[in-house]
């Protein structure tokens, strides 16, 4: 490599490996970037999931009972989702509580925590 005329050849290489100052700051914008979404705004979600021994005294449905055991002993419900995939999954949504079902039983039943406003 020939050095350009009035440089040394470390001048040359040096501004070769030099990072334009334009792709620094599009780096940094890029790097801001990715933090905004987790300092733009706070968002409050409760879990669905309540701890088991909260709940134990209220009457919910149990792990095993059948459909038809849910719908009379509760009614029926607000809203009906599925069956969806391999096995069958579910959704029954009471008043309160979520009810999922693989095939024709219970497999679990969530606790909606009341919304505080």
């Amino acid at each position: 490599m020939k050095p350009v005329s009035g440089s040394t050849p470390s001048a040359v290489a040096q501004r070769r490996y030099q990072i334009p100052v334009i792709n620094r700051l599009l780096v940094a914008l890029a790097f801001a970037l990715m933090l905004a979404p987790n300092v733009m705004a706070e968002e409050r979600r409760q879990p669905l999931t309540i701890k088991p021994m909260e709940h134990a005294d209220r009457d919910l449905p149990r792990r095993g009972q059948t459909m038809s055991q849910v719908e009379d002993r509760y009614g029926k419900p607000v809203e009906r989702r599925g069956p969806v995939g391999e096995p069958p999954i579910s959704r029954w949504k009471y008043p309160g509580f979520r009810v999922v079902f693989e095939g024709r039983h219970v497999i679990h039943t969530v606790v909606v925590p009341q919304r505080s406003e």
